[in-house]
């Protein structure tokens, strides 16, 4: 398979293997011919639980593909694990799975690397997921999916290489945490856009009650909200205030007697 037969050759990158240049940090959040991620998997963690990875959809997930003897794993781990207690509260999530390894192999190593996100059995359907990401050629490989559930980035190996040479945990972090906060970033700016309509609009609303001539309906409406909200009766206790009060702005609908 390509991907066993690769998986040596990336842990060990720097000796037999030709050089590959990782691409640099992201400056836009994702590509515009970005493919969307496979998410249709099932997986036990480390507890024996199933892990749904379809769960994750609407959220910035670091899909990660590693194993216990993978060297270059242990560089990156502890720099997911940072960042996940980081972004956790932003919509950030670290989905770690386990391939050409024993499982069992990973529950202890967990514990000692201190990963503090998912850890999954990958083994029982690696041909699914080769088909679904791959092909995998080596260990580490990660992807960073966005909240629409494209793959914004992958990483064959650590990013940073230079020749043959393997960058330092400082290099990963940076450009790890770049590509996160910068998807991070995008749905913030929606939100921070739609806080300022809402504001915008807040303010406008007491002008609204304030000149019922202007805007008779708006106007009505509003005031008869205010003052009653009983469900069924509302329709009916809302004909006569309004016909109390602004008689001259009464809506042909609200003139027919309820069913």
């Amino acid at each position: 398979m390509t991907m066993a037969a690769g998986a040596a050759a990336v842990a060990g990158r720097g000796q037999d293997a030709p050089p590959r240049a990782s691409r640099p940090a992201a400056t836009a959040a994702c590509p515009a011919d970005a493919k969307p991620a496979n998410l249709n998997f099932t997986l036990k963690d480390i507890d024996g639980r199933s892990v749904r990875l379809a769960d994750y959809k609407g959220k910035v997930v670091l899909l990660d593909f590693w194993a216990t003897w993978c060297a270059p794993c242990k560089i990156e781990i502890p720099i997911f694990a940072e960042l996940y207690t980081k972004y956790k509260s932003r919509g950030f999530e670290v989905v770690s799975v386990v391939l050409l390894d024993r499982f069992e192999n990973a529950k202890p190593f967990a514990a000692a690397m201190k990963m503090n996100y998912p850890v999954l059995d990958g083994d029982p359907q690696q041909d699914q997921i080769d088909d679904a990401y791959g092909p995998l050629f080596g260990l580490p490989i990660s992807f960073l999916i966005g909240r629409d559930g494209r793959v914004c980035q992958k990483h064959l190996g650590l990013p940073g290489m230079q020749g043959a040479k393997e960058p330092d945990a400082k290099t990963v972090k940076a450009i790890f945490e770049a590509e996160v906060a910068s998807l991070l970033k995008r749905r913030s700016s929606l939100a921070r856009r739609r806080r300022q309509r809402r504001r915008r609009l807040g303010r406008r609303a007491p002008r609204m009650l304030a000149a019922p001539a202007r805007e008779p309906h708006d106007a009505v409406f509003s005031e008869l909200l205010r003052c009653d909200g009983n469900g069924r009766t509302l329709r009916t206790r809302r004909r006569i205030r309004v016909a109390d009060r602004w008689p001259h702005v009464i809506p042909r609908w609200l003139m027919r007697r309820p069913s």
